[in-house]
Order: C-alpha cells, then sequence, then structure tokens
C-alpha cells in the first residue's frame, strides 16, 4: 500500500459554538485550482492517507513556488521560502497532516506546491514496511504531488477555527497530548495567528487540563497554535480541546 495526498474539497464549519469534530477542511488546502484565495494565508495543509516520516518533510522535499500567468498558471516560478513542513495528528493518526506555514503570500499570484516522492509513509510492521509517496496516482511507488492556486487581492475575514486533533484519549494520568489550532476564512483557508490570540479550555478539567505551549516551545509560524493536554485522574479520558479564537 503507497501513501498517497487525500484529495477532498469539503469545507464544512460548524455553527457557533458547536465543538471541533464539526469542522472539516479541504485537502489540499487550498484546493486544487481554487482562486481568490485569502492573501493573509497562515498556511497550507493536506492530509496523506498514511502516517508519514517526518524527518523526510523537508524544504527539499516540500516546494512551494510562486509562477506567472494571469487566467492559467505559467511556466515561470520561482521558490518561496515558507516556514518548516510539520506533521501533526489528523483523525487521531499520527504524522498524517501537513502544515506549510507561510506568512501571507503575494496578492493575485499562481502558487504551486509540489511534495517530492522522496517522502515516505512511516513504518508499521509486521503489516506494512515504509514506501514511497505514490503523488501522480498511478498506485506505484514514485511520482511528485502538485496542486496550485491563485492568490485574491485582499486577506480574509476570520470564520471560525479549526482544532487537530478533535479529540484524543490519554490512557494515564502522566500522558500528554498536543493540539492544534488553525484560524479559518469562510472558506476555510488557513489565516495568519500574529494577530490574533487563542484561549484554551478542556471539556472536563477534573480529568485533563489544557495549557498552551508557551516560551521557547511555543509554534505560530503562520497558521497555528499549540496546546498541551495532560491527564489530571481517572485514566483513560478522551479529551476535548476546546478553544476560542478572536482578532
Amino acid at each position: 500500500m503507497f501513501p498517497v495526498v487525500l484529495e477532498d474539497a469539503t469545507c464544512q464549519l460548524p455553527p457557533s459554538g458547536s465543538p471541533p469534530p464539526d469542522t472539516i477542511t479541504p485537502s489540499p488546502n487550498p484546493f486544487k485550482g481554487a482562486r481568490d484565495v485569502c492573501s493573509d494565508i497562515g498556511a497550507i495543509t493536506l492530509r496523506f492517507s498514511l502516517s508519514m516520516q517526518p524527518a523526510l518533510m523537508t524544504s527539499q522535499n516540500v516546494v512551494l513556488e510562486r509562477c506567472d500567468g494571469a487566467e492559467t498558471i505559467g511556466a515561470n516560478c520561482a521558490p518561496v521560502t515558507t516556514g518548516a513542513p510539520v506533521l501533526i495528528m489528523y483523525e487521531e493518526i499520527e504524522n498524517r497532516m501537513l502544515t506549510i506555514p507561510v506568512s501571507g503570500l503575494q496578492a493575485s499570484a499562481w502558487h504551486r506546491l509540489t511534495i517530492k516522492d522522496a517522502v515516505m509513509s512511516a513504518d508499521a510492521l509486521p503489516e506494512r514496511s515504509a514506501q514511497r509517496l505514490d503523488g501522480d496516482f498511478d498506485r506505484k511507488a514514485g511520482g511528485d504531488y502538485v496542486t496550485t492556486f491563485k492568490t485574491g487581492a485582499t486577506p480574509c475575514v476570520l470564520a471560525a477555527v479549526d482544532v487537530q486533533p478533535a479529540s484524543g484519549l490519554i490512557d494515564d494520568s502522566s500522558e500528554t497530548l498536543d493540539y492544534v489550532a488553525q484560524p479559518l476564512s469562510d472558506r476555510c483557508i488557513v489565516l495568519q495567528c500574529s494577530t490574533r490570540t487563542v484561549a484554551w479550555t478542556s471539556s472536563d478539567a477534573a480529568k485533563a487540563a489544557v495549557d498552551p505551549v508557551i516560551g521557547a516551545h511555543q509554534v505560530e509560524h503562520g497558521g497555528h497554535r499549540r496546546a498541551v493536554a495532560a491527564g489530571q485522574r481517572d485514566p483513560p479520558h478522551r479529551q476535548v480541546a476546546q478553544q476560542h479564537l478572536a482578532h
């Protein structure tokens, strides 16, 4: 079984006050061929079919470029500097969602993201060994994955927040679980965090507490911020990290 990039254009934002599991974002995000993408985009994200190896998600294997062209993308492209690509948990599967931090992108410009086929799935022996990305969907190892989108002329308004993982199981009071919050536009584009604040709460503080990651370990590149849930007592407990993000 070869890992592939999951393609799903679904953008589902929860009604105000609904829990984070109601949120579904596209993959890749922005979705392939999207136009009028928020110029204040904070991150590009996509999901893999399998857990992937974080060490291979380097700037050499994950490449963002800005390209010429008006109605369609042109052939002349130049690299765009991004933050370090980060793999996070999605639907309780480690290292399945890739987040590529950016601090806004040039307005009204085409962009091309390439995931090189040097990236590989994680070992899951004895079921399967690590496999190279099937980026061209030919059911064989190899082939880069390429997606494009065009930014619009203006920034976007905050509409919702996505938290990953939506929930997680803490088996012992000594365990912790990382969460990531991403501000979203009304089209599910991940926005920048730099001008916004996040407040974290626990669905059951008697079972687990949620605290922001602060100091040297804080991650605020582009479009996500982290928090850590720590078990308190009576494990196991399925912890839901709730958050509020404001301008």
